[in-house]
């Protein structure tokens, strides 16, 4: 098992590629921008 890390994209999470960088352990990075889009944009109008 890797150790990955949830980053949605600059501009839309606090921490920066260079503070994950950091993190002792990190093997990937799971980018999760398409999350925040689906959240903000895919609701189902009533």
């Amino acid at each position: 098992m890797r150790m990955t890390f949830r980053w949605y994209g600059e501009g839309n999470d606090s921490v920066t590629l260079e503070q994950i960088k950091q993190i002792p352990g990190v093997e990937g990075l799971v980018w999760a921008y398409i999350i925040a889009l689906l959240g903000k944009y895919g609701q189902k109008k009533k």
